[in-house]
Parts: structure tokens; sequence; C-alpha cells
């Protein structure tokens, strides 16, 4: 039996142009309108903002989707629009979202993916991160708690190097 594969596409730069379009075996989800810059079989988007504040050339593009576009609600100006199921999300992970990609993450790991790839969603530097925070800080750890509780249920996750999800740049007590 095939394996099931998820890759989740973000927007950072350094790995989501090497997500697995091609590659018929996975699905392949986006962040937001990744698919207006980054063109690609997409199996479904994730629009986790407030509706009344996307731009009207957002709201065109989602209209035009044919895969499933999940939404904080279903919208009928977005006719393939679902409702994010945050209450099943919320009760298996608790009230612990930074972030589209974690939502996203949470979603594949309940619908039981075997393994989930990871490409364009960094949450910042990790070669800056000691001394120059930035705003993916607090995202960060969010995503990180999710890929602990996928690889902790057996699910094979992979992180580009290039990312700064699950790096330090010194391991504590042997590289002081």
């Amino acid at each position: 039996m095939a394996v099931r594969k998820l890759a989740i596409v973000g927007w950072a730069l350094s790995s989501r142009d090497r997500a697995p379009f091609g590659d018929s075996t996975f699905e392949v989800w986006g962040c937001n309108e990744i698919g207006r810059v980054l063109p690609g079989r997409y199996t479904a988007h994730f629009q986790l903002h407030r509706f009344e504040t996307l731009k009207p050339d957002q709201v065109d593009w989602l209209r035009r989707r044919l895969e499933p576009v999940h939404l904080i609600e279903r919208r009928a100006e977005i006719p393939a629009s679902v409702a994010y199921p945050l209450d099943s999300v919320v009760a298996r992970f608790g009230r612990y979202f930074a972030s589209t990609p974690a939502y996203m993450m949470a979603l594949g790991i309940l619908q039981a993916f075997e393994r989930i790839e990871l490409y364009g969603v960094d949450m910042g530097s990790w070669r800056k991160r000691l001394a120059n925070p930035d705003r993916h800080g607090y995202q960060r750890a969010n995503m990180e708690y999710l890929i602990g509780f996928a690889r902790g249920r057996g699910i094979d996750v992979w992180v580009p190097d290039e990312s700064a999800l699950l790096k330090r740049e010194r391991l504590y007590g042997f590289e002081d």
C-alpha cells in the first residue's frame, strides 16, 4: 500500500520552489495565495485570515480555485470553500496556533498522512535568531511542537536544511 504523503508549501523563498508539484503521490497544500506567485499542482489551499481583510484580487483568485479552499468559514462567493475544522483541531492539539502552516500541519496529522514535507516554511533564519529574533520567532515554537507531535505518532516529517525549524546554532553543553 502506498504511503500517504503531504507537502505543505509556504512563502519562504529558500525551498518553496522544490515542492513536489509533479509528483502525483503527494497532496500539495498551499498557504494563503502562494499559487498566485508559485504556480503548480495544488490539491488544497488554506486562507485562514478574516475574509473581510482580504483584497479584491485575493478573493478573485480564491473564487477561481477548483480544489478545496480552507477558510475560517464557508463562503458562498468562493465555490470551492470549506470551513476549516477548528473545533476538531483544537480538541486534539489545544488552543496553540500561531500561523497558517501550523493549522495545515495539524490537519495533516488529523488526516493521518504518513509523511509530511515542509517547503517554504522556514519560520525565520536559524542563524540569526539568537542575535536578531524576527517576527516569525513566536510561530516557530508552535510549528516545532506540531512536528514533535507528528513524529511522536510515527509520522515521517521532512524539514529542509534551509529552514529555521528544529535548529540550534550549538548543541547545548557539547558546543558551548
